[in-house]
């Protein structure tokens, strides 16, 4: 974690002289510290090994007569610990000091980090950016004092949001300073193209002890793949198929399809469970089997994508896409699945090829950029 800063820079008639040079900046510690870039709405498990986050997979563990500790916010049912406890003679424990395994998740980690769009420049930029103004002689005495003030003062690993204030008044001395220096942050060796991921104090100390906890750290998902390896996987292949089961007007074949979802690999066929779930769930609270003990527990992992759905709208679809892209589960399956449904049950006819007027391909229905960079 890094010390972060804002850095004000203001370009108007008040906060110049006469030909536009700057006289008044501020740097401000801001009450977080800066983690990392990230491209991602998340951090990545990538990103989290370069913040020294030491999780290991599950192929690296073996849970026999450990004892586990289990953080907020898990995937991970009573009913799975309970199988666990029986299957490896695992133990719980309240005191993460005392686990020989410590489970976490994406969800927890998402609570300990926040995103801010734009990225900050690390302090080899700042002193960059202000070797330019000075030398293009866009400061005043005054406000070099305050950089060599910060370039003294503050440590070598200090990152810094660099905020331009200026005026909409095209042609003045001070506006056309601003647009040198917007230009300059904009160069190759100053521009940042990827976001910020920062933590607050309390949470910093938080994450420091997760990292030099003793215990491997392991995260829920692969908890559930060591309890579920036995479990039927259902492909991709089979979506249709198991739709047209939940779909059917016998309850009983209703039931049956709702019993293979709950009783398979859930964490490994997440393409056909959770896009079957969210778009017909309907459909799965009229079966025989809704509130037995096995499908209230899937039930409870599928939290998130149940409730009726349309498609009489867009809502529903980026819904979809947003919360898989959340939890990590976003595929190239889901997306073009996702994709066909918009085009044939929305789209088709109002610019699709029943169209009489405007008309887009499916080919020409793009996912935005930001959220193909969250496929895995």
């Amino acid at each position: 974690m890094k010390p972060h800063y804002d850095l004000n820079l203001y370009f108007n008639d008040k906060t110049t002289d006469g030909n536009g040079r700057l006289k008044d900046l501020q740097y401000i510690e801001r009450n977080n510290l800066w983690a990392t870039y990230g491209k991602s709405w998340q951090l990545s498990e990538e990103e989290y090994k370069g913040l020294g986050l030491p999780i290991v997979s599950s192929s690296k563990v073996d849970l026999t007569d450990k004892t586990i500790y289990r953080f907020p916010k898990l995937d991970l049912p009573r009913q799975k610990v309970d199988l666990l406890k029986e299957k490896y003679n695992c133990k719980v424990t309240r005191i993460m000091d005392r686990a020989d395994v410590c489970v976490v998740s994406h969800k927890f980690f998402d609570t300990m980090f926040t995103r801010e769009w734009h990225g900050s420049r690390n302090f080899a930029q700042v002193f960059r950016l202000f070797k330019y103004m000075k030398d293009q002689n866009l400061i005043t005495d005054e406000s070099l004092v305050t950089m060599r003030e910060i370039l003294e003062k503050l440590t070598r690993d200090t990152m810094f949001k660099i905020n331009l204030h200026h005026d909409w008044n095209s042609g003045t001395p001070s506006h056309n300073n601003y647009l040198l220096v917007e230009k300059f942050l904009n160069t190759d060796f100053m521009k940042v193209t990827q976001s910020d991921f920062i933590i607050t104090h309390t949470n910093a100390v938080a994450y420091q002890n997760i990292i030099n906890c003793s215990s491997k750290l392991v995260l829920d998902t692969d908890i559930c793949d060591i309890i579920d390896e036995n479990l039927a996987i259902i492909s991709n292949d089979e979506y249709d198929r198991i739709e047209s089961m939940i779909q059917s007007d016998d309850i009983d074949n209703r039931s049956l399809a709702v019993e293979m979802l709950a009783n398979c690999n859930i964490n490994k066929s997440f393409d056909v469970v959770s896009g079957v779930y969210y778009w017909n769930f309907d459909w799965f609270k009229n079966t025989n089997n809704w509130n037995s003990v096995n499908v209230k527990a899937f039930r409870k992992r599928m939290k998130n994508y149940e409730g009726g759905r349309c498609t009489t709208n867009i809502y529903s679809f980026n819904n979809f896409i947003k919360k898989l892209a959340e939890d990590r589960k976003l595929t190239k399956f889901a997306v073009d699945h996702t994709r066909n449904k918009l085009y044939n049950t929305l789209l088709k006819d109002l610019v699709g090829s029943s169209s009489k007027v405007f008309k887009i391909d499916l080919d020409s229905l793009l996912l935005d950029e930001e959220l193909t960079e969250n496929i895995i």
